[in-house]
């Protein structure tokens, strides 16, 4: 396995600096960040300083790729490796670690000729990230999604970060070419559990739309009030407010203000108790209108006192502890095959010695002694 684990920042290259501010902050939605470069622009999405930095220049470009590693021992390994494979590395001075708010970094280029710095210990920027339309960073130690690196001779790149690198391969599209320049494909590699086929979240929002759909409400000009204190907040969110939705989001029910609410939707990380009892319930019911409806996505509800406050539930049968308020296949299969996929995907990652920790992709379930 790589030492590498993920892609931790990017930086780009803008002969239109005006018009990158108004595409990142004004329709992307990234929060703004900080930087020793008044020039430049910080993209932040998370605890770090800037996952992506846009600074003025000549040209439109990637000029550096930020990889990270778990600490000094794992980045000296990293340096080492390359050495031994020719690659000229070079220590990044410490006054350039220190705007890139890292402890440590190496550079070196790769066979494409793009500058690559593989760093460790990211300084962490523990204010608030204040995104326009609400979205979160939602892969955590997984990192940036991935990067496109055009290459000239793609087999040289490919064998650089596969065989010294030790990247993974992700697998292949081929590209329709004349036949007199041979097979062209675009190579996907990877460090960790990340893999670009597997995308379940994205079907989330349709889900939440097809239950207000079913319990006969429609998304447009709706008022939403979507509870979620987890990953699925950004893509439930996306996929109601994209069809007309207002949606306001909560983390709690207690942060509920009222208003002329239609609907709200409860997407709680379940526990042992219910997420909306009897206090919960309460307090939604003195912030809504009559005729609001509680629609249950994911978190456990007790619904007899919901319906004793005067809020219509939906789904309208009980729903088995700890599971969703409606099957992914009530969109379709192509939800489910990609479920399936990534459960094989993460016994693959198990199986080649990837970590396995209580927030990542792959988590061992102890199975009951059965007696």
């Amino acid at each position: 396995m790589s030492d590498i684990k993920s892609l931790g920042y990017v930086k780009i290259q803008t002969n239109d600096i005006d018009r990158w501010r108004t595409f990142a902050f004004d329709v992307l939605g990234f929060a703004k960040g900080t930087g020793p470069d008044p020039s430049a622009l910080y993209l932040r999405m998370d605890e770090r300083a800037a996952r992506i930095v846009v600074a003025p220049g000549e040209t439109d470009e990637i000029v550096t790729v930020g990889w990270e590693v778990r600490d000094g021992p794992a980045l000296l390994r990293v340096q080492e490796t390359l050495q031994s494979a020719g690659v000229g590395v070079k220590q990044l001075p410490q006054e350039e670690a220190d705007a890139r708010r890292v402890e440590e970094a190496i550079t070196f280029c790769d066979p494409t000729g793009t500058t690559i710095e593989v760093f460790h210990g990211a300084v962490l920027d523990h204010s608030p990230v204040i995104a326009p339309f609400g979205a979160r960073f939602i892969t955590g130690a997984q990192g940036l999604g991935h990067v496109v690196l055009p290459a000239t001779d793609p087999n040289a790149a490919v064998d650089f970060y596969t065989d010294v690198l030790g990247f993974l391969s992700r697998g292949a599209w081929r590209l329709p070419a004349p036949p007199e320049f041979g097979p062209v494909r675009i190579r996907f590699l990877g460090v960790n559990e990340r893999h670009p086929a597997i995308d379940v979240f994205s079907f989330l929002g349709p889900l939440a739309v097809k239950q207000l759909h079913d319990c006969g409400l429609a998304v447009l000009g709706s008022r939403i009030g979507l509870l979620c204190d987890n990953d699925f907040l950004a893509p439930l969110h996306t996929g109601l407010a994209s069809l007309g939705a207002n949606v306001k989001t909560f983390d709690s029910v207690a942060a509920v203000h009222p208003g002329a609410w239609d609907a709200f939707v409860v997407a709680l990380q379940p526990t042992d108790a219910p997420r909306v009892g009897q206090a919960e319930a309460a307090h939604l019911a003195a912030c809504a209108p009559d005729g609001a409806v509680v629609v249950q996505f994911w978190g456990d509800i007790d619904r007899a006192v919901l319906a004793a406050n005067g809020l219509a539930i939906w789904p309208a049968h009980s729903v088995g502890q700890g599971h969703m308020g409606i099957l992914l296949s009530e969109i379709g299969p192509e939800p489910i095959i990609r479920l399936q996929t990534g459960g094989l995907r993460a016994a693959e990652w198990v199986r080649r010695g990837g970590a396995v920790t209580e927030d990542g992709f792959a988590q061992l379930v102890p199975w009951p002694e059965v007696i």
